[in-house]
């Protein structure tokens, strides 16, 4: 990973911190270290939910998505954004469209 960042999302009112229609500014790791998001694309149905100790790879990044995606952080969540050294994604293989089977919903 390459210059990792931490985002605390404030608890003060309760209310999630909707992130809004976007792109990912990088092709990074995200790790939910506390709370956890919910994702989903507006050019697609679904999305998918990370608790607190998941992770999921983001790379819609400008150019590669027209829309990007949106992002619901649960008040009080914690977690680290760290990009792939030089914009590129490790080296991996698709293997299902969507979340695992039995992952835990927010």
């Amino acid at each position: 990973m390459d210059n990792a960042l931490m985002i605390v999302i404030p608890n003060d009112d309760g209310k999630p911190n909707d992130g809004g229609l976007h792109n990912g500014a990088h092709a990074q790791w995200v790790f939910a270290l506390t709370g956890g998001v919910n994702v989903s694309f507006p050019q697609a149905s679904g999305g998918f939910s990370i608790p607190a100790g998941g992770l999921f790879i983001s790379a819609d990044v400008q150019g590669t998505s027209a829309l990007g995606h949106r992002s619901l952080w649960a008040a009080g969540s914690i977690f680290i954004q760290a990009p792939f050294p030089d914009g590129v994604p490790i080296n991996h293989t698709v293997v299902f469209e969507g979340g695992c089977e039995g992952s835990p919903k927010m």
